[in-house]
């Protein structure tokens, strides 16, 4: 993770917001804006040490060190950091934090992540306590050490905060480095379309003013991206402009990096031999900077390209120097990773016993860190090695694991996808029209497998002996069981995908088949008016955003995926709040508007945002169905120590024989109150999951006024 080692140069650059009593604080910011190491600055620092301040002194130490570790003089660095750490107690807090940051950052040049971690939390917690203007800094530098160490969501939860003060204090240089590492921790979360948005805001900021430094970090990143979405060019583009500056720079930690990037690019554009001198090149710089961590996944890149060139002999011995690369660095996550590696190679070599070992280590530690994708991989490959070595009830086992993790991984998937994508209506369809094209495949290639198992078993079945007959018919349910649980599986996923991909077409064909029809126009030339053709355009989108959205919602629903945050609020000012803004709206919308509250001295516990939503949601339907001019009527009282609110409305009403058929999804009443309105027919079955994810329940009758009155309770 080259991204921990840029919070040194934003904490040298922070120096600047804080100036010292001293006419040699103009230098020193001076010496820090200059990123290309010289002779004249080192000189000019080491002048430095003597002088009576004592900020001025640290600062010219931390500076230093930096220059010495760019130019590949390492020992010296870390003398200088030991002489910078043995004054640590006497230092006011501002040089206390700034101190354990450096100590940090080198830290993070070795990819030991966890010391990393150890020193952030002791600079975050003095800068709470005494020197708030550095704690974006810590939260910063604690949220990169997380993200290496793949603690996504403490990670991401670290740099909002980072975020969040480095907008109050206007820092720009903390925004664009906070808004690079958002986009990378989640890229690595698989969430590349969010991942993009925030490493092309970092671009632009970059662009506009950022240094080399935080360019070629910034383009590093991209490369990572577009190398994620296999788009190996554009990656490969990317990390060599990375690479230019960071040579420019001098930068021996990040060239590394850069050269691994390219690697793993021109292995993609299966250019094997450029792929293998990049990656040497990664890794005699790996070993200069004593970064054992990464230099296991240097050689492991190196494994699998001496693989691609079918050089068996380098392949062996790139794992076994990725295996004593990972016990350095004593990362859990790369020793599975190198596990994993070498189990495909026994694999490979028919040495099943050597590849179960292996694979049962990487399990342990995948199942310890929850790493549901790992789980998947290696599950698979442990129902490879049980069937040769004929344990096909823990084939079988492995196999039913694999296929629940691939379930829930893909249910998670669609409902990420479906978020995710909602403002790219093109990629959605082509998704869709994929992912069918996918489950098809995957289903005649089921079909097959199975096909030619039941003939291996006929022939083998004529041939056998009686004794022999017995061991085969035993071999012959094991495998009938392994297909049918497979068969069953898909089917059950097949099932899901397909009632998801149904809903979206059958909803999306209208405002499709309008986009179309303007676009044409548009092209050729058969409008009068763009700017309206345009809105249009916009609004149609908008239109399908919010269907996707309404899906996505009831997907959740359906995998029991709704996440609640209850808390006990006092009901009577959170109504009398909302209803402010309730009657404003209806008003507005051309109805009188009636409110009664009863909640005196009520308190509940609820998710505000999520029965808020319900609410709106009725009101926006009720203000949609009723004829004008009429009445909306929200009432809300305790009773029997439940909640009650409701919303009715005047005509038109709903006939008794629908109103139980109005909270199914899609459904539309054949009536005045179903006329072409925009909404997408999903609106009250969301309610009724909110409602129910709450423990409550939601029904509708005919209002008194002449309309429709709907009623939940909690």
């Amino acid at each position: 993770m080259r991204n921990v080692i840029v919070a040194l140069l934003l904490l040298l650059t922070s120096a600047q917001v804080f100036a010292f009593e001293s006419n040699y604080q103009d230098l020193l910011d001076e010496i820090v804006a200059t990123e290309v190491p010289s002779a004249e600055n080192e000189a000019r620092l080491t002048a430095l040490f003597e002088h009576q301040d004592q900020g001025v002194r640290v600062s010219a130490k931390i500076r230093i060190a930096e220059l010495y570790w760019k130019t590949g003089r390492f020992e010296q660095a870390e003398a200088v950091l030991q002489d910078v750490s043995q004054g640590f107690d006497n230092y006011p807090p501002k040089y206390q934090v700034e101190s354990l940051l450096t100590q940090a950052s080198f830290e993070s040049r070795r990819n030991n992540h966890r010391e990393v971690e150890k020193y952030a939390r002791s600079a975050a917690a003095i800068a709470k306590a005494s020197h708030q203007p550095l704690l974006a800094n810590t939260y910063y530098v604690l949220g990169n050490s997380l993200m290496a160490q793949r603690k996504i969501l403490a990670a991401k939860q670290h740099f909002e905060l980072a975020l969040a003060q480095y907008k109050e204090m206007k820092d720009d240089t903390g925004l664009l480095l906070t808004l690079n590492s958002l986009g990378v921790v989640h890229k690595d979360n698989g969430d590349l379309a969010n991942g993009i948005k925030y490493l092309l805001q970092a671009r632009e900021a970059v662009e506009r003013g950022g240094s080399k430094g935080y360019r070629a970090t910034v383009y590093y990143n991209l490369g990572d991206v577009f190398r994620d979405s296999h788009e190996p060019k554009k990656a490969a583009s990317y990390y060599q402009q990375a690479l230019e500056i960071d040579l420019e720079l001098g930068d021996l930690g990040n060239v590394a990096y850069d050269y691994t990037g390219l690697a793993h690019a021109y292995s993609a554009l299966e250019q094997h031999t450029k792929a293998l001198q990049n990656n040497q090149k990664a890794i005699q710089q790996l070993v200069k900077i004593k970064a054992p961590q990464e230099l296991s996944r240097a050689y492991l890149q190196q494994s699998r390209i001496y693989r691609d060139l079918a050089d068996q002999t380098e392949q062996l011995k790139s794992l076994e120097l990725a295996e004593k690369s990972a016990a350095q660095s004593q990362s859990k996550y790369q020793i599975m990773s190198v596990d994993i590696e070498k189990a495909k190679y026994s694999l490979e070599q028919q040495n099943y016993q050597q590849a179960l070992t292996q694979l049962l280590k990487a399990l342990a530690i995948a199942d310890e860190l929850s790493l549901e994708p790992v789980q998947l991989e290696v599950n698979k490959l442990l129902a490879d090695v049980y069937q040769p070595l004929n344990d096909y009830k823990k084939a079988n086992q492995h196999l039913s694991t694999s296929f629940a993790l691939q379930q829930k991984l893909d249910n998670e998937d669609l409902r990420e996808k479906s978020e995710r994508y909602k403002g790219d209506l093109n990629l959605l369809e082509e998704q869709l029209k994929v992912s069918q094209l996918e489950q098809k495949e995957a289903e005649q290639a089921q079909a097959i497998e199975v096909q030619e198992a039941v003939k291996q078993r006929l022939v083998v079945m004529m041939l056998a002996s009686s004794i022999v007959f017995i061991v085969l018919v035993i071999f012959l349910i094991q495998r009938r069981k392994l297909a049918v649980l497979k068969a069953d599986l898909f089917e059950q996923a097949l099932q899901q995908k397909q009632q998801l991909f149904a809903d979206v077409s059958h909803e999306l064909r209208t405002p499709l088949t309008a986009l179309k029809l303007q676009i044409q126009a548009l092209q050729y030339d058969l409008v009068s008016n763009v700017e309206d053709s345009y809105d249009k355009l916009a609004g149609k989108v908008n239109e399908i955003n919010r269907l996707i959205a309404d899906i996505y919602q009831l997907a959740q629903a359906d995998t029991n995926a709704i996440e609640l945050n209850q808390t006990e609020v006092e009901l009577a000012p959170l109504f009398e709040r909302w209803q402010a803004d309730w009657q404003s709206t209806v008003e507005n919308s051309g109805f009188a508007w009636g409110c009664q509250l009863a909640l005196a001295n009520t308190r509940k516990s609820m998710d505000t945002e999520r029965i808020k939503q319900v609410i709106d949601n009725l009101l926006s339907n009720a203000t949609v169905y009723t004829d004008k001019p009429g009445k909306i009527v929200l009432s809300a009282a305790i009773e029997n120590q439940q909640l009650v609110v409701s919303v009715e409305d005047t005509a038109p009403t709903v006939s008794e024989d629908k109103l139980g058929k109005i909270f199914t999804r899609l459904y539309r009443v054949e009536s005045s109150r179903s006329r072409q309105t925009g909404g997408s027919g999903l609106g009250l079955a969301i309610c009724e999951s909110l409602i129910k994810a709450h423990g409550g329940e939601i029904s509708a009758e005919q209002s008194a006024l002449g309309g429709l009155k709907v009623t939940f309770s909690l």
